[in-house]
């Protein structure tokens, strides 16, 4: 079952690749530079690598899924969600998820996808594992920017140039190919951020209230960060890894 949704999945880079899904450029606030030789033109102010980068680490490799864990799950009934967001300062960048499911989920299966300054399409895509990653109920999982300060990267489980997203840079995140949580409002830029302060997805840590137990899975409605995140100082990286 496993190969059928890897194969499902590569449909993913190769539609945005279609799409011209390649950048590399600057921040509006940072000097970012990937240093992925195969990365093409910039998407406006966000550094972004190639969705296609994850290839040579055989993440869609038919071989690996002889080691998948029989604990993970295949009937796509996974609850993922997006449970920390941090837009900090410099490059400080880093995506908490959290299993809110009743079993594992493969991190392999999934991806985000970035809607960057308002784009209707993908932008880019980052898969979360290169082999079968099985994240249990209740356990979270932490994606970084590698230039984050070392407080922050000592909390991470992947570290990728990808997660450098701005405040109005929508995502979706998706699990064999189904859509399970959507952060932000697909085809909107919100000028600087969603919200206002003291709740903005601007230069500030937002950390997902615990009443919400499943993701915001339509991306096209209206984004308020305070009606399920609760928000934090820039830079506050305390809840990290602790959902």
């Amino acid at each position: 079952m496993h190969g059928i949704w890897r194969a499902a999945l590569t449909i993913l880079p190769g539609l945005l690749l279609i799409l011209g899904a390649y950048s590399c450029g600057d921040d509006d606030d940072d000097d970012n530079d990937s240093d992925d030789d195969d990365t093409a033109s910039p998407a406006d102010d966000d550094d972004t690598e190639s969705v296609n980068d994850d290839s040579d680490d055989d993440l869609f490799d038919d071989d690996a899924d002889d080691d998948a864990d029989d604990d993970v799950d295949d009937d796509n009934g996974d609850n993922l969600i997006f449970s920390e967001y941090i837009e900090g300062s410099g490059q400080n960048r880093a995506l908490e998820f959290y299993n809110a499911g009743d079993h594992a989920v493969d991190m392999s299966m999934c991806a985000v996808q970035f809607y960057l300054d308002g784009a209707t399409s993908p932008t880019a895509a980052q898969f979360m594992a290169s082999e079968p990653t099985p994240l249990q109920p209740g356990e979270v999982f932490v994606t970084c920017n590698p230039g984050s300060d070392a407080a922050l990267l000592e909390k991470c489980d992947l570290e990728k140039p990808l997660i450098n997203f701005d405040g109005n840079d929508a995502f979706e995140l998706l699990c064999y190919t189904t859509v399970l949580d959507v952060f932000g409002k697909i085809g909107e830029n919100p000028g600087d951020s969603w919200g206002i302060e003291p709740c903005a997805t601007q230069n500030q840590t937002l950390v997902r209230k615990n009443t919400v137990a499943i993701g915001d899975r339509d991306g096209g409605d209206a984004f308020d960060p305070s009606q399920q995140w609760d928000c934090y100082e820039q830079d506050t990286f305390t809840f990290l890894g602790e959902y």
